[in-house]
């Protein structure tokens, strides 16, 4: 089991719907049949271990204020997210490792960075 996690305009229609799926040629791509896309599909473990390796844990799993607190669910995105996944970046790529935790957060970075400049009401969904 996992995840299936999409960054995007929160739906208008519909707020409990899921964002639409984006394609973009120049979004990140590692192999995964969700390359070039707003959506990943993580397992439960893998996206725990990027949470810790990455320093993103309290964004994600804060049970306050994480962006994944609810499971299903569906959370603002902020400027204040941008940051974090910033500085998580910066962090990151001090140690020099570009494996697996690296590539989910080029991703996170690519669609954070996008959905906050191009989508009105961004938000993080996950189910």
């Amino acid at each position: 089991m996992g995840y299936s996690i999409i960054i995007g305009e929160l739906p208008l229609d519909d707020p409990l719907q899921a964002p639409a799926l984006i394609t973009r040629d120049n979004a990140p791509a590692f192999g995964e049949p969700t390359d070039y896309t707003n959506q990943r599909w993580p397992s439960y473990s893998d996206w725990e271990s990027f949470a810790k390796a990455t320093g993103l844990q309290d964004m994600f799993f804060n049970k306050k204020t994480g962006l994944m607190r609810k499971h299903p669910g569906m959370e603002r995105l902020t400027k204040k997210h941008k940051q974090m996944v910033d500085k998580a970046m910066y962090e990151y790529e001090k140690k020099g490792e570009e494996d697996f935790n690296y590539n989910r957060l080029v991703w996170q970075k690519y669609w954070v960075d996008w959905a906050l400049k191009y989508c009105h009401s961004p938000v993080f969904y996950n189910s």
